[in-house]
């Protein structure tokens, strides 16, 4: 299957041989949640689930994004948006691709001196960025 994400990345998932028949699958941007924070783990039990994340009917809000899933790739002509699964309603489909922009970039040693790392208690990589998301920093010597 293809997950078309709202950000408008499409990632090919193996789902393991699923056949539908005995589950019900779908995407999201946060996977299971607890105390409003994403777990990072599969739930072992399935009585209960719902409390643990957003329903993928439910409208997507600022936090909680369903993404779209496509039996084959998705055509490159999709229409920005459909009408959705409750009347009246419509859901996108086709969004841009958003390039991660990142800016404000500081260095601020343990101790909070601006600009300077300890060799000892090191420091942190700070900036902020126009995309949600997981970043990885590469210093270079």
């Amino acid at each position: 299957v293809y997950a078309l994400t709202k950000d408008g990345y499409i990632y090919r998932v193996n789902n393991n041989g699923n056949n539908g028949v005995g589950f019900t699958f779908f995407v999201n941007n946060r996977g299971f949640i607890s105390n409003n924070s994403s777990t990072y783990k599969s739930m072992d039990f399935s009585s209960g689930i719902a409390s643990y994340v957003q329903s993928p009917i439910a409208a997507d809000t600022s936090s909680d994004i369903t993404h779209k899933i496509f039996y084959s790739q998705p055509s490159s002509d999709l229409p920005v948006s459909a009408s959705g699964s409750v009347p009246g309603n419509t859901t996108w489909l086709r969004t841009n691709v958003i390039e991660p922009t990142v800016y404000n970039v500081s260095l601020v040693g343990a101790e909070t001196t601006p600009g300077q790392v300890s060799s000892v208690k090191g420091g942190y990589v700070r900036f902020n960025a126009a995309v949600q998301g997981s970043y990885t920093i590469t210093i270079e010597s």
